[in-house]
């Protein structure tokens, strides 16, 4: 039986756009200089490379596909390489995680 579970509550877990996800938690120093809008691009940056590691994991090293695109590799399991990684369709992550 499937609930209705309020907005608030899914709000986040696998946005279609970054504008849809929850907003990082700015540290507690209060030196936070950056808003609501790219809080929320940081956090589904930060998804995409934890993805990527969560499916490399799955499948083991080798190449595999970000949730919404690009693709990442790993021959050890401890050094990746992501190309246009995308937890949403309009962040997109590409670099070496290590």
């Amino acid at each position: 039986m499937i609930r209705h579970i309020p907005e608030r509550k899914r709000r986040g877990r696998f946005p279609l756009l970054a504008k849809n996800a929850r907003a990082a938690t700015p540290d507690a120093s209060g030196t936070n200089r950056i808003g609501d809008a790219e809080s929320k691009v940081v956090t589904v940056a930060v998804a995409a490379v934890t993805d990527a590691l969560a499916r490399s994991f799955i499948i083991g090293p080798g190449t595999g596909v970000g949730l919404r695109g690009g693709t990442f590799e790993t021959g050890d399991l401890l050094n990746y390489t992501l190309s246009n990684c995308a937890f949403s369709q309009d962040v997109r992550v590409s670099g070496t995680v290590f």
